[in-house]
């Protein structure tokens, strides 16, 4: 425990102002991304075997699965469904 306090005795003191400095661009993008939250991602095979990847937030993801459970569908199906109604009435 000693060793532990000595090690990072220097963390105890306030951080000097001219060691802060703004978010570099890459940073902040880094940190608006985690400051979102957990997401899940779905893996989908198209039919010419690429794959795609969609990161959705967890609770959009409950949502839809249930809607698609509760018409019947796959969440699949909807994600198909979905993307072209969007598609078709998006212009």
């Amino acid at each position: 425990l000693e060793e532990l306090r000595k090690t990072t005795r220097e963390f105890d003191k306030p951080l000097a102002g001219e060691l802060l400095q703004p978010l570099s661009t890459e940073a902040k993008k880094r940190w608006k991304r985690a400051r979102r939250g957990r997401s899940e991602s779905i893996f989908i095979l198209a039919n010419d075997s690429s794959w795609v990847v969609v990161r959705l937030d967890k609770q959009l993801l409950m949502r839809s699965d249930a809607y698609a459970r509760d018409h019947g569908m796959t969440r699949e199906e909807l994600i198909q469904r979905s993307l072209r109604s969007a598609l078709a009435f998006g212009d």
